[in-house]
């Protein structure tokens, strides 16, 4: 992971460590959220415990869905009459439109046909908006993992009662557990040196991985004392199964 520089001496040649700078750190989730559902009801099942490990699109959690899928089933009853509806206005708009074209249907009439068409249209457009409201709804019954990683909490239980007309209550935790952030302090003049994106090695658990320089502090941090210290955040990815917690000590290596 280390460069290194190749001398000799003696006839012999030996390896010999390029210039790095090692900073203490601490490891961070990349990424971590709270989980919530838009739909309210009565929690039925929780299939995940903390530390399950889980992936992409998962089932987390289920409402009772009894009640979404009744709207549901209205939803599509109404947009199957709107149809109907359309289409026999359609028709007594056609109707309307030949006699008119044969003088004998008033201006006043074909009008009221029109409008007839035009509402008829209308309904159906709001049946559909309505079935695909009732869709989402359905959707929002369950609640999925939105990238693959790690359980860290559970907050719901079977027969709980949700209500998120105001606000979502967070009800799983998750985080992904192959995106890593490495929070290191660094001194005024190495960070005025750092550039976005520059390639670094993170050692944790053990092991080296290839990172990259994601963010420099713009502001000192707190208690950095006499010399200014800014924080410096490196992003790295590691493989499903390596040894890494939120909080575990680490080391960012930049070669000079």
């Amino acid at each position: 992971m280390t460069r290194m520089f190749i001398v000799f001496l003696l006839g012999f040649a030996y390896a010999v460590p390029a210039l790095a700078l090692d900073l203490e750190a601490h490891l961070q989730w990349e990424a971590r959220v709270e989980l919530g559902t838009l739909g309210s009801g009565l929690v039925e099942e929780v299939k995940v415990v903390p530390g399950q490990r889980v992936e992409q699109g998962e089932l987390l959690l289920q409402l009772d869905p009894r009640r979404f899928r009744a709207r549901l089933e209205e939803a599509q009853a109404v947009l199957e009459q709107a149809k109907q509806h359309r289409a026999e206005a359609r028709r007594e708009l056609e109707r309307a439109i030949e006699l008119y074209d044969r003088t004998v249907l008033a201006d006043h009439d074909l009008k009221l046909a029109e409008i007839g068409a035009a509402e008829a249209a209308a309904a159906q457009m709001r049946a559909q908006a309505a079935l695909t409201s009732a869709h989402l709804d359905m959707e929002y019954s369950e609640l999925r993992a939105p990238f693959s990683g790690v359980v860290l909490e559970v907050r719901a239980a079977p027969g709980q009662a949700l209500l998120n007309r105001l606000q979502v209550e967070p009800l799983v935790v998750l985080a992904d557990d192959s995106r890593w952030r490495a929070i290191a302090m660094i001194g005024e003049e190495r960070a005025a040196a750092l550039e976005l994106g520059r390639p670094v090695q993170v050692a944790a658990g053990g092991e080296w991985f290839d990172g990259a320089v994601h963010r420099i502090g713009l502001e000192t941090a707190a208690g950095s004392g006499k010399e200014s210290m800014y924080e410096l955040q490196a992003v790295f990815t590691a493989p499903a199964g390596a040894r890494l917690r939120a909080g575990q000590q680490a080391t960012v290596r930049i070669d000079e």
